[in-house]
């Protein structure tokens, strides 16, 4: 029916040569008084780049509209101008072809594939603190582009002088333009939001429904996108009317959902913003993993995490698990042979299907798994090896990154993680992210 469409929508398509989300557009995004100036700055960019604003930089937490407004920029560009050279890139992705590039020996190609842009976007330049080795190239890539007179347009979640470590001659040229910063949504906007969301998908919502939706989730635009899928997603599946009752029910963490074949009972718990107040939720005796939802299970070894994989795959979908073991072992240990299984490893030559602790290649694999069939489950075994080949601060983005994609899917998303393995204020802020399951 129709309120099933909300959760069967493919990841949005993404341009192969621009990486540009061809629908994140100046038209789909919702302007209110927390971000009218930044998307003045940016339509202004837009409409004749290198000439108003150069740099411009965008800041805003996460989940406010920061990277919509760069693939807005880009795709206007190509629309208005479509011999014009535009590339978007994370300061992930610049930083993984730069040592890439340094390995193959294609550094000169990547250097006029990037300096020849017209218009080069760099999104979440706060990670910029823990890649110095890019600091150079990225400072000689700005000069080069700064002085042809092509336009750059950066993302940041705090302005560059708050960007720890950070070379002092980036910080200069990254004030030198325009920073314009995103606000959170007031709850008219929000509502707002809301009514385009239901609009676009065709789904009938009452106006305090709506409301009391916005009220719940008040701080991020990406998390009342999700908010509002869960609760269409759960009317739809379980034959309920959309009423407030439900919104808070299913908004509240607090819903016990049908499951079917019985799981060991773990103690299970919504983790609350406030570290001081985690109000815990009673796990039923069979426990079921929800669609658009992430679990971070912790447990010693992932055999529950597993567990729950294969009895959620078990109603239809396909499953891919990123593991540091041997993919020939969980398959054999878990039962899951025709699951996809990468192995997360350095390790080259292997017969088995390896995946380098590259964050921005795993986010790829993920986003292209999801986008070639509406369901499934994605399992992630190995949280401490990429902090311990990154940052922590570059994992919890990526983990983010996955968390907004998988709310507005029809994927359960799991991470099985040992509590041991992270330093405690590190797991803390892991557990705020997600749905927390612990087994003894």
């Amino acid at each position: 029916d129709i309120a099933r469409k909300v959760l069967e929508e493919s990841m949005p398509a993404r341009d192969a040569a621009t990486n540009l989300v061809q629908t994140y557009t100046f038209e789909s995004f919702i302007v209110g008084e927390s971000n009218r100036f930044a998307h003045g700055a940016a339509v202004a960019v837009a409409k004749q780049p290198a000439k108003e604003y150069n740099p411009l930089l965008i800041t805003s937490g996460p989940g406010l509209g920061k990277t919509h407004l760069l693939h807005a920029i880009g795709n206007y560009i190509l629309a208005h101008a479509n011999e014009s050279k535009v590339l978007y890139l994370t300061c992930e992705a610049f930083a993984s072809s730069l040592a890439n590039a340094k390995e193959v020996g294609t550094l000169s190609a990547f250097r006029d594939r990037v300096r020849g842009m017209d218009c080069l976007m760099i999104d979440d330049i706060q990670f910029l603190s823990g890649m110095p080795e890019i600091h150079e190239e990225l400072f000689h890539t700005f000069n080069d582009l700064h002085d042809k007179e092509k336009q750059l347009v950066l993302a940041s979640d705090r302005p560059p002088k708050a960007i720890p470590n950070l070379d002092d001659r980036l910080v200069s040229r990254f004030e030198s333009g325009l920073v314009a910063g995103i606000e959170p949504p007031d709850l008219l906007m929000r509502v707002t939001i809301l009514e385009h969301r239901a609009r676009d998908e065709n789904v009938s919502i009452e106006g305090e429904v709506l409301t009391c939706i916005a009220n719940l989730v008040d701080n991020n635009v990406r998390e009342l996108g999700g908010a509002f899928n869960r609760v269409v997603a759960f009317s739809s599946l379980m034959n309920r009317p959309i009423t407030q009752d439900l919104a808070r029910e299913v908004l509240s963490g607090a819903t016990a959902e049908p499951s079917a074949e019985p799981i060991a009972s773990p103690v299970s718990e919504r983790i609350a913003p406030e570290e001081t107040a985690r109000p815990t939720v009673s796990a039923p005796a069979n426990h079921e993993l929800t669609p658009g939802r992430s679990y971070l299970i912790e447990e010693e070894r992932p055999a529950k995490a597993f567990r729950l994989l294969t009895d959620f795959l078990g109603g239809g979908g396909g499953g891919l698990v990123i593991s540091r073991t041997n993919p020939k072992r969980v398959r054999q240990a878990h039962d899951l042979p025709t699951e996809r299984v990468l192995w997360l490893t350095d390790r080259e030559g292997s017969a088995e299907e390896t995946i380098a602790p590259t964050l921005e290649r795993i986010v790829y694999e993920i986003e292209d798994f999801m986008g070639k069939q509406p369901r499934g489950a994605i399992l992630l075994d190995g949280i401490e090896y990429l902090v311990s080949n990154n940052s922590f601060d570059a994992v919890l983005m990526f983990v983010r990154r996955l968390l907004d994609a998988i709310s507005e899917s029809r994927y359960a998303f799991i991470i099985s993680l040992g509590p041991a393995t992270l330093k405690d204020q590190e797991l803390k802020v892991l557990e705020r992210e997600m749905e927390v399951i612990r087994y003894p």
